[in-house]
């Protein structure tokens, strides 16, 4: 039984369809930069890609469509992200959400593979929640945090950046 296609799933169709053209000589060895796209308001068609580093340079409302489980490294400095948890990407090792002035950090945890992250220039106050056991490096420069919680849980910590971070009580870091 042939089932007919609506008008709209036939636009959606085409659409994806020029996507995909377009895209395809813009990915270089699984990396895309996407900037300042106001036209592209579903990304669905990426999943046809094998795209390990995604850039995405003020496109949030990009963002909550965003599902993939090759992506491992994703920027989206500068894109008025409020919450990491917007971010559907389970199998992500590298997060620069930096220069988003507004963002929360809550169920930051379900990145079990996040080895970097940065931070930086977010107006975050408190960090207390960072439990990632993965975590290798931390940018956290240029905010409002003034009390470091123990970073015991981050075990395999090798990098910290707190600079620019005025009052800040790092008494907990040295024990």
């Amino acid at each position: 039984m042939e089932q007919k296609m609506s008008n709209k799933q036939a636009e959606l169709t085409q659409y994806n369809a020029a996507m995909i053209q377009k895209f395809k000589d813009k990915i270089y060895n699984g990396e895309l930069k996407i900037q300042h796209s106001i036209l592209l308001k579903n990304i669905e068609f990426l999943q046809n890609f094998k795209i390990h580093k995604l850039e995405l340079i003020g496109c949030m409302h990009i963002i909550p469509n965003l599902k993939s489980s090759t992506i491992k490294e994703i920027k989206v400095a500068n894109c008025c992200l409020k919450e990491i948890n917007a971010i559907q990407l389970e199998n992500l090792e590298i997060l620069d959400a930096s220069y988003n002035s507004a963002l929360k950090i809550q169920d930051i945890e379900k990145y079990k593979n996040l080895k970097q992250l940065d931070i930086s220039s977010t107006n975050l106050v408190d960090i207390s929640n960072l439990k990632l056991q993965q975590l290798c490096s931390l940018q956290l420069r240029n905010n409002k945090i003034k009390d470091i919680p123990s970073l015991s849980n981050l075990i395999n910590l090798v990098e910290l950046d707190l600079s620019q971070n005025a009052d800040i009580d790092i008494d907990p870091i040295q024990q």
